[in-house]
């Protein structure tokens, strides 16, 4: 009939709330309780790598993660890097670099950064489905790029405290430290491409240490930095294993040079520290997600809160023990690197 109101079409409120995006949202999370109930059950609900073994309780664990805190990380770790990046470019130009590096790669650089900051502070499905591809690709490229940069860094004062923080803040030390710890990944995953990134850094090495701190003026305070490291390696089985053969004390005659310095600070500082934290905090954050979404009886909190202070203290040991090989080794080869500089001497005379 005519000026009669047609009723809409629209089901009603009741059945919109019954099979909408909120009753959806509740199921999701009902599902999730109950799979954690189920886990907390079993000795072990995550494995050595503190994955849950449940795949879609691993699925929504991450999920969560990114988006309650790591999204706003991403974007602040991005904008960041822009802009220190942008304050680098009248230094290096006042450096003499080249063209290609202040034309062409940085600015790059800083375009991509910022484009990656809006895009991870959108926050939408497509950043969250590329995210770890995303920050892969972001820390392999810094790695590469800081390599470049650092071949350009002035010389220090020739003070073992200046040379020391011109090794942690001018090398590589720093910038694997802020990438790993302020672009996150699975742990699983991000141990790989820290590695990658550490092998990627020690490009700067040569070009690095020639440019400034292979002088003569600098080896009094390599010296100094390298004995109190070896002193440190006292501590570690590898140290003790020496003081059984003579300890570090007599090793008088050692000489520590740039390239061992900078080359164990990259590994034991920027891989192996860092990849310990985040395995740490990655496994404290998967405990207070299974405390967030159900509520755990005092026994089963214990349990869970033992598991990852032991996994914790095996990753601290075995980090200890690997930073004490590496330095070891290091030793090891300028030794020798030394004694083949010394023969070739003797074979000229």
């Amino acid at each position: 009939m005519a000026g009669e109101i047609e009723p809409s079409s629209m089901p009603p409120l009741e059945a919109r709330l019954e099979h909408g995006p909120l009753a959806r949202r509740d199921e999701v999370l009902a599902d999730t309780r109950e799979r954690i109930l189920r886990s907390v059950k079993c000795a072990d609900p995550w494995d050595s790598g503190f994955n849950f073994v449940d795949p879609v309780l691993e699925a929504s664990y991450w999920d969560a993660r990114v988006r309650r805190d790591l999204w706003f990380v991403d974007t602040t770790a991005h904008c960041n890097c822009a802009l220190m990046a942008a304050g680098l470019l009248a230094p290096l130009r006042a450096a003499a670099a080249p063209d290609y590096l202040t034309s062409g790669l940085l600015p790059a650089w800083i375009g991509l950064r910022a484009a990656l900051s809006l895009w991870a502070f959108e926050g939408g499905k497509a950043y969250l489905a590329w995210r770890t591809t995303a920050i892969a690709v972001v820390r392999l490229l810094f790695a590469f790029l800081g390599a470049v940069i650092g071949w350009w860094a002035p010389p220090p004062e020739a003070t073992p405290w200046a040379v020391l923080t011109r090794v942690v803040s001018g090398s590589m030390v720093i910038g694997l430290v802020a990438t790993s710890v302020g672009l996150q990944v699975k742990s699983s995953v991000g141990v790989k491409i820290q590695f990658v990134a550490t092998a990627l850094s020690m490009l700067m090495v040569p070009g690095y240490c020639a440019a400034g701190l292979d002088e003569c003026r600098f080896a009094p305070a390599l010296q100094v930095i390298g004995g109190t490291i070896d002193r440190v390696m006292q501590y570690t089985a590898f140290g003790l294993f020496r003081l059984d053969m003579g300890g570090p004390s007599d090793q008088d005659g050692q000489a520590y040079t740039c390239w061992m310095v900078v080359t164990f600070m990259q590994w034991a500082v920027g891989f192996l520290l860092t990849s310990t934290v985040v395995y740490c905090i990655e496994g404290w954050s998967r405990v207070c997600f299974v405390r967030s979404c159900v509520e755990v009886d005092g026994q089963v909190w214990r349990r869970l809160r033992s598991r990852w202070l032991g996994s914790a203290c095996t990753a601290v040991g075995v980090a200890c023990v690997a930073a004490a090989s590496i330095w070891e080794l290091l030793r090891i080869t300028e030794e020798a690197r030394q004694l083949g500089t010394c023969d070739a001497e003797c074979g000229d005379l």
